[in-house]
């Protein structure tokens, strides 16, 4: 599942006594951590941000994109990289520490949410933390770039023909699904039973569709190094750490395990 934004990379600043509120080590609490999966982590690069600021943790991370994944094992050769969908997860239960599922959501098919979030849930330990973060029901829902394909299928197929964006998605049964933006009603019914929501934060506005939009043609190109598209990527951060309430074009849920 390829992310559409991942802006919370952990930075060497994150680590300092006043860390970015929006980072990862704001939200999770990877100082006691030995182990996070990184759920739809396309080339890796929440993984590796996590690398550079913990090199000590054990980390492992699944794609349904394979040329994605390749890109990642290059990045960490040690980290548990597998090509899998998140509802069958190959990991033994209670393994993780944390895990972060980043814009991924919203591609699993409806009827296999409940059961991607089990598997979650399994593979934690007890008192575990899973961040997730997903597309909110909010004022511009309806620009979001991953749904043009289905409003548009011409005009996307021609900009993005060669790119690699649904690569995975389209080879599984389901195909290439609608990207739904939940209410968080939906999210305290999916997660019911399995987690305590202990933070939420609604953020992003208009900047964070429309800076992903431009970078469709980084994707068709497959160049995810260059500085306008880290530019791009710095913008989609500073709007998602607004809080824009109820009008929010994304939600951030900080999710416990429930003791067993």
């Amino acid at each position: 599942m390829s992310a559409t934004c991942a802006p919370m990379f952990p930075s060497k600043r994150a680590s300092g006594p006043n860390p970015d509120r929006m980072s990862l080590a704001h939200w999770l609490d990877l100082n006691a951590a030995e182990a996070v999966l990184d759920v739809g982590c396309n080339v890796g690069q929440l993984l590796q941000g996590l690398a550079q600021v913990r090199p000590e943790l054990r980390l492992a991370g699944i794609e349904v994109n394979g040329d994605a994944l390749n890109i990642a094992r290059r990045a960490l050769p040690s980290a548990a990289l597998h090509v899998c969908g998140a509802e069958a997860m190959p990991f033994a239960d209670a393994e993780f520490d944390c895990v972060t599922c980043v814009e991924v959501l919203e591609h699993i098919p409806p009827d296999l949410r409940r059961a991607a979030l089990q598997e979650m849930c399994r593979v934690l330990k007890p008192g575990g933390q899973l961040l997730l973060q997903v597309p909110h029901a909010g004022t511009f829902a309806w620009l979001d770039p991953g749904n043009v394909r289905f409003r548009f299928p011409k005009l996307y197929s021609r900009l993005l023909q060669r790119g690699h964006r649904d690569q995975g998605m389209q080879d599984r049964a389901e195909g290439v699904v609608w990207h739904h933006h939940f209410e968080l009603k939906e999210l305290e019914s999916l997660t019911a039973g399995l987690f305590t929501i202990e933070r939420t934060h609604h953020g992003g506005l208009l900047f964070f569709p429309l800076s992903d939009l431009a970078r469709w043609p980084f994707y068709k190109l497959r160049v995810y190094d260059g500085r306008l598209f880290h530019a791009l990527g710095k913008l989609a951060e500073w709007d998602l750490a607004q809080d824009y309430g109820e009008r929010s074009y994304d939600v951030r849920l900080l999710l416990r395990k429930r003791a067993e």
